[in-house]
């Protein structure tokens, strides 16, 4: 199961690579299933991301769509 510290460890070289700072994560529900929601800033300023136990990494757009970024094993 995702939580807060686990994300800062899976994502850890991805912030590095995009030099973005993890802000803090919480757990929501969509669609039935738990996911984190992840708040990033980076030098165009806060944004949204989330990860399911799918190790789907997705990015909130300026419009609120949400877009595939990268996958990772969770396990």
């Amino acid at each position: 199961m995702l939580n807060e510290e686990r994300l800062k460890i899976i994502l850890e070289k991805y912030f590095e690579r995009n030099h973005l700072i993890f802000e803090g994560a919480y757990p929501i529900k969509e669609n039935g299933e738990r996911k984190m929601i992840i708040r990033v800033f980076g030098k165009k300023g806060n944004f949204l991301m989330k990860m399911g136990n799918d190790g789907k990494l997705w990015c909130q757009s300026l419009k609120g769509k949400w877009f595939l970024i990268e996958s990772y094993a969770t396990e």
